[in-house]
């Protein structure tokens, strides 16, 4: 069934047919506006509806290009005919949501459209019309979660490029030593990315009820001890993170991989709310003969009291972090794995004094 979509298309003539062309493969249909000059373009942000920005990653004001539409809530793509890992690092810095080559575009639209919760309509079902209100409120949101991603991916990808460019240079007057070194650091960054993409990908999967559980029999305390030392390798060792467990826990029902997502949000907020050197604690054993819990504590800044309440909604910062590095996800995506369990999360905090989030999940969980 063809779908409609409305893309405004920042390119060169001669190559704005092979764009089209391979929308229309994938079975997009619609009006294409094409523009050329940065002229052109602002003039289309202030007039015209679009779905999504398409531009060519050979224009030499692309990078401004990005910028100027990060206010608008718009996905933008840079497309190019022969794509290279260096410029795809360039553009994805400047603030395109993906970049790919011709033959991925269709489905780069798509990804993008999705991610930003605006998927495009077949043209016998038009989307039903939202009040003025709901639209701001939901471009608000969009933005700030789109505002926040953009600065926490380009951390990693900054480091990534820095390190890859040394070792380009300096590749034959490293020791052995010192390349394992670079490589292990652009590992752990691509792992930092592919992570925040997990679980912002799995909250918006909760939200419609289409995140995947599938139980089985796990080892809990394994488990636990496998995700710290995880973070400690992601944040480093001058965190340190104690773990102790207690009782049978090598038979516990419940899905590895949404449970491994929960507590490493779990643990990483202990940290990223913590200074070196103050105790963060793991803790697993068992309720009673029904129930497990894990608690994941420390000492940091914690909650204010004021945010407490919101504390598990979708995209929500606290006053005290607006700083930090976050979507406002993590604590979202523990709910909803808690809630897919059949357990619960709870938590206490005071600001300057730490905060404490106890998981608990029956014994023999969900099996559906």
């Amino acid at each position: 069934m063809p779908t409609a979509l409305r893309a405004l298309f920042v390119v060169h003539r001669q190559t704005a047919d092979r764009f089209t062309e391979a929308l229309r493969q994938v079975g997009y249909t619609g009006g294409w506006q094409i523009i050329q000059t940065e002229d052109e373009y602002r003039a289309a942000l202030k007039t015209s509806a679009f779905d999504v920005v398409i531009f060519d990653d050979t224009l030499p004001w692309c990078a401004e290009a990005a910028r100027a539409l990060r206010g608008l809530n718009k996905p933008l793509i840079a497309a190019g005919q022969t794509p290279d890992v260096e410029t795809a690092v360039a553009c994805i810095k400047s603030g395109a949501d993906d970049y790919t080559g011709l033959d991925g575009l269709g489905q780069a639209v798509s990804r993008a459209l999705a991610a930003a919760g605006t998927p495009p309509q077949t043209e016998e079902s038009p989307a039903p019309e939202r009040t003025l209100e709901d639209e701001r409120r939901l471009n608000a949101t969009k933005n700030r979660v789109l505002s926040r991603l953009s600065h926490d991916l380009r951390t990693p990808l900054s480091v990534i490029l820095t390190t890859s460019e040394l070792l380009q240079r300096y590749l034959d007057r490293l020791s052995e030593e010192r390349r394992q070194g670079y490589f292990d650091a652009i590992r752990s960054q691509i792992k930092i990315i592919d992570q925040q993409l997990d679980d912002i990908s799995a909250v918006i999967r909760a939200e419609s009820g289409r995140l995947e559980f599938a139980p089985t029999i796990l080892d809990l305390a394994q488990l636990c001890q496998d995700v710290a030392d995880e973070t400690r390798l992601t944040f480093g060792s001058g965190y340190q993170i104690g773990v102790q467990t207690a009782g049978d826990l090598a038979h516990v029902t419940g899905d590895p991989r949404l449970l491994r997502m929960a507590l490493r949000n779990l643990l990483a907020n202990a940290v990223k709310f913590s200074s070196p050197g103050q105790e963060i604690r793991l803790e697993a054993g068992r309720r009673d003969e029904r129930a497990v819990f894990i608690r994941v504590s420390d000492e940091g800044m914690g909650i204010p009291e004021a945010d407490q309440p919101h504390l598990f909604e979708p995209y929500y910062r606290a006053s005290n972090a607006q700083d930090m590095n976050g979507a406002g996800i993590g604590l979202r995506l523990v709910r909803c794995v808690a809630d897919l369990h059949g357990g619960s999360i709870s938590f206490t905090s005071r600001e300057g004094a730490g905060s404490a989030f106890v998981l608990e999940l029956p014994l023999v969980g969900r099996a559906d």
